[in-house]
């Protein structure tokens, strides 16, 4: 795909030289050339999302429209796009739909067109803000999902810098919300603690307000800065609870939208494994030993050599006879996950952060505790 860089402006840059104080100025010779490039790339457009028959677009003019705007510059694919109508675009957009991975054709008109295009996309397609309703409760909590609220969530504009100012990423901007999605949190945490340049590594800030995220298959996929709101306008999932205004780090919020996108729906990010999710973003190798078996020393040994060491609690119900001390006395919930942050061998006890509020919510085991507790726990490296 070509467009007409060079001959239109070379012929206008000649003439503004010639009457330097005429109305062909610099300026104007930008603007034209501005103008032929949106006019060709809108034309290339219009002929792909043209079908008269069936008013759908096959793949192949799927791979027309991504090739004309992913090589077009932010202004001229900003322009093409503006000039299309609704029903135009939402031709594109509905064939995203169908197709098994439509981030990968979104994200990069996305990262480069302006805010007002960025807008009109999200209200023509749920790809981008996804729906939010119902999911207002976390079994773990002991939530009755069955019974929750399920009045659809609205998105609002969170404006916050990616990282707090003066710092990494840390444990203290991280509290998992409504969504079951304690594995993606309980990653998140490992990545904050143990490789915070990793986690910088995977998200960019674009110049139009929007974030791209990099997952270790490398596919990107780019969101823009509205998140899942209450009608008290409190944030939901991430940092549920806090107010917009009082969000300090963006990053969690961002990792987790675009982890939702990239699995097709918020519910696609919950009931997983903690190992299986940091793989998702980063490229890990993991073991899973024994959990009944598991000891203090192992557990050192392992974070001494920085690898991150989760776990995932039992199955069941809190009435289950022979459930462990630690979950009857309210130190351990069933069906969630935690990371395992210090292994004290003298004192024979572990500590764990749990995704609720992980800075402050630790929880102490002995190591008989550790092997009676836990369904599964992961021993992941990173890199």
């Amino acid at each position: 795909m070509s467009y007409p860089r060079s001959s239109g402006a070379a012929v206008v840059l000649v003439l503004s030289l010639a009457w330097p104080g005429g109305w062909l100025s610099p300026t104007h010779a930008a603007d034209s050339a501005l103008s032929a490039q949106a006019s060709f790339a809108t034309g290339e457009l219009r002929t792909a999302l043209v079908d008269e028959w069936y008013d759908r677009i096959t793949a192949s003019d799927v791979e027309v429209v991504e090739a004309v705007l992913g090589s077009a510059s932010p202004a001229v694919a900003t322009a093409a796009l503006t000039a299309l109508s609704d029903v135009e675009v939402s031709r594109w957009l509905t064939a995203l739909e169908d197709l098994p991975s439509p981030h990968r054709h979104l994200t990069g008109v996305l990262a480069k067109v302006d805010r007002t295009q960025v807008d009109r996309l999200a209200r023509l397609t749920e790809l981008i803000d996804p729906p939010a309703g119902g999911f207002s409760g976390d079994p773990a909590r002991g939530e009755n999902r069955a019974t929750a609220d399920t009045r659809e969530l609205r998105y609002e504009r969170v404006e916050a810098p990616l990282f707090a100012t003066g710092r990494r990423a840390s444990l203290d901007d991280l509290n998992q919300g409504r969504l079951a999605n304690c594995a993606l949190i309980t990653a998140e945490m490992s990545l904050a603690l143990y490789r915070p340049d990793l986690l910088a590594g995977m998200v960019t800030a674009n110049s139009n307000g929007t974030y791209t995220v990099r997952f270790a298959d490398g596919e990107r996929v780019t969101v823009t800065d509205r998140f899942p709101v209450d009608e008290d306008g409190l944030l939901v999932f991430t940092n549920t609870s806090q107010a917009p205004a009082d969000v300090d780090a963006l990053w969690p919020l961002v990792i987790e939208k675009a982890y939702a996108q990239k699995l097709g729906g918020w519910d696609n990010t919950e009931f997983r494994w903690t190992a299986d999710v940091l793989s998702e973003l980063v490229a890990t190798k993991t073991l899973t030993p024994d959990s009944g078996s598991v000891t203090i020393e192992a557990v050192a040994h392992w974070l001494n050599g920085n690898a991150v060491v989760s776990a995932g609690s039992r199955f069941g119900s809190d009435t289950e006879v022979g459930l462990p001390p630690a979950y009857s006395d309210g130190r351990l919930a069933l069906g969630h996950a935690y990371l395992i942050v210090e292994a004290d061998q003298i004192r024979g006890t572990v500590t764990l952060a749990n995704p609720w509020d992980p800075d402050a919510n630790h929880v102490e085991l002995t190591e008989d505790e550790l092997q009676a507790s836990f369904a599964r726990i992961e021993v992941s490296t990173i890199g």
